[in-house]
């Protein structure tokens, strides 16, 4: 079982520091670790939209460099390293992958040109089909290749008693009604769902319905 982050406000943390944490998570867990990161849609910390998007930015400069080979340089307006030893390496190489999330042009063109995929939430499911082929073509437009990127969507599901009639929001609704849903963005290209349940739940109240979730999705494949 792999674990991630998803996500995570990249610019609330200093780049050094965030780079040198996720490298440790990913030693302790013996390269089990996927880093999830955004630009975040709520700053309390006041940074404004252009410089949060270039907080993001400088943030995927330092990790790159801090999880290349020793001594690290680098140098930028914001941040300076000067041949420093950063150790331990990350056990993923090159490095653990990267997923952003985004849906604005800037946000997609990023996820091609800097990251292993694209890490959506809150997404229209009729809209991920061509925003994730709108990736693909951005990424091999960059000289990347669009196969080797991932498409993993969060899901934040909301599981109703009876069927929603009528407007309804992505993963909302009945168990029958949260499958279909799961299955359209299986069909729009997503490699995997990463489901979160909405709501205050016990954990043995939330196994079960995760467990009820997975097993109407069984039923589904099979038919």
């Amino acid at each position: 079982m792999r674990l991630g982050t998803g996500v995570l406000v990249a610019p609330w943390y200093r780049p050094v520091v965030l780079a040198r944490s996720l490298t440790s998570l990913d030693v302790l867990s013996d390269g089990r670790l996927t880093v999830g990161l955004g630009a975040g849609g709520s700053r309390p910390d006041g940074l404004a939209g252009g410089a949060s998007q270039r907080a993001l930015d400088e943030a995927l400069d330092v990790l790159a460099a801090v999880w290349g080979d020793d001594p690290v340089s680098h140098d930028s307006r914001y941040q300076r390293i000067v041949s420093s030893w950063t150790g331990p390496e990350p056990v993923q190489k090159p490095h653990p992958p990267v997923l952003l999330d985004g849906h604005t042009a800037e946000g997609l063109n990023r996820v091609a040109r800097r990251a292993d995929g694209w890490n959506p939430a809150n997404v229209p499911i009729d809209l991920l089909a061509p925003l994730w082929a709108d990736v693909r073509d951005r990424a091999a437009s960059h000289g990347r290749d669009p196969d080797a990127l991932q498409l993993v969507v969060r899901a934040d599901i909301v599981l109703t008693d009876r069927p929603v009639e009528g407007h309804r929001a992505p993963y909302e609704g009945s168990i029958e009604q949260v499958v279909c849903d799961i299955d359209a963005t299986r069909r729009a290209g997503a490699h995997e769902v990463i489901l979160g349940l909405s709501g205050d739940h016990g954990l043995n109240e939330a196994l079960e319905h995760y467990a009820a979730v997975a097993e109407a999705l069984d039923v589904t494949a099979a038919a």
